[in-house]
């Protein structure tokens, strides 16, 4: 834990990474995936041997928006398919997470603008083919 919040600390010196308590690491940064795109400050809650949580403190994302985690507020942001572990807890946060967020919250913006989500994504409701498939779509 203590890794992952230097990491953190050297690769994103703007962030509020507090010492790790209890096995849990918990990081507020502003994130701005484009020029033109706002600023974002983000929480990412991070507890030994579990997945990150991220979440949009401001601006406040709508609640319609795909790739969502609905049941909590603010909302959780679903950054990859867990079954595919395509995140461990071997990797940094700084190098897969955070990244990840950016690329999320520039889809994000292009989804409210154009309605399409143009990001490759895993919709939980279809069969392993069709994900394969699916997955092959748009990527940024």
């Amino acid at each position: 834990m203590a890794n992952q919040a230097l990491d953190i600390r050297h690769k994103f010196p703007g962030a509020d990474v507090p010492n790790p308590k209890c096995n849990k690491l918990i990081c507020t940064l502003m994130l701005k995936p484009t020029n033109e795109s706002h600023n974002y400050k983000v929480r990412i809650e991070y507890q030994f041997q579990q997945k990150p949580r991220v979440f949009v403190l401001n601006p406040q994302i709508s609640s319609d928006s795909p790739h969502l985690y609905r049941s909590n507020h603010p909302a959780i942001i679903c950054l990859y398919y867990p079954r595919e572990k395509e995140w461990t807890p071997r990797d940094y946060i700084a190098n897969t997470i955070i990244p990840w967020t950016s690329i999320w919250l520039y889809t994000y913006e292009i989804w409210q603008m154009t309605g399409v989500w143009t990001h490759a994504e895993a919709p939980h409701s279809i069969n392993n083919k069709d994900k394969k498939q699916h997955l092959r779509g748009v990527s940024i």
